[in-house]
């Protein structure tokens, strides 16, 4: 009857928005800055922790899905940009730069992220990442180079390009994901792999530098076994 009784509470809308209210700002080491107009943040019943936002802009949003949990470090310069993480998502130690106009970087539910992950994006790009993904530590995903590569005339060759990952897709630890890279749905990439392309191929593993189909026709699962 008790843990019945102890059950419904902490499923209740009410007991997580309350939790919410408390952590993200009073006991959840959270530290948020904004400068600029128009600038919102959503938490919805998501919990932080020893996190930090900081943002320099103008008509930027920020939205967390209910029950999730997250450590992030936000820093966001420039107008109109767009960060999205779903519900039931848990995110560790994880950095999140966007720089200039118009970029999003959208994170499905049910997805995980543990530490020392850093997601950039720059130049109007969009990171996309789908549900149910999985994502060790140490992981790079970039829209672009930060810097400017120029041919012999003095015209730019590297411009930004969005990256897009699919539905249940396992991202290996220290795998890099560059400008245009996308993995689609129930695939992996190994560990230290750089996909530098699109893959239309599903359910496949990705691995090497750069990155090739190594394996065709797997999936996978959280659970060993």
């Amino acid at each position: 009857m008790i843990s019945t009784i102890k059950s419904k509470i902490k499923t209740s809308k009410f007991f997580w928005k309350w939790r919410s209210f408390i952590t993200n700002k009073i006991t959840g080491n959270n530290k948020i800055a904004k400068k600029g107009i128009n600038n919102q943040i959503d938490y919805g019943t998501a919990l932080l922790l020893n996190s930090r936002i900081l943002i320099k802009g103008n008509n930027n949003a920020i939205t967390f899905g209910n029950q999730s949990r997250l450590e992030v470090d936000i820093k966001i310069y420039g107008d109109n940009n767009v960060i999205e993480i779903g519900e039931n998502c848990s995110v560790k130690g994880t950095k999140f730069w966007v720089e200039d106009q118009n970029n999003k970087i959208l994170i499905g539910n049910a997805t995980t992220i543990e530490k020392d992950t850093e997601l950039a994006c720059i130049e109007g790009c969009n990171i996309t990442i789908g549900v149910d993904c999985m994502l060790s530590s140490d992981i790079v995903v970039r829209t672009g180079d930060s810097h400017s590569i120029v041919d012999l005339q003095g015209k730019r060759i590297n411009p930004s390009r969005n990256v897009v990952v699919g539905n249940h897709v396992w991202i290996g630890h220290k795998a890099v994901l560059s400008k245009g890279a996308g993995v689609s749905n129930h695939s992996i990439v190994a560990s230290g792999a750089m996909v530098t392309s699109s893959f239309e191929e599903g359910n496949c593993i990705l691995g090497g530098f750069p990155a090739v189909v190594i394996k065709s026709n797997i999936d996978w699962m959280r659970e060993r076994i």
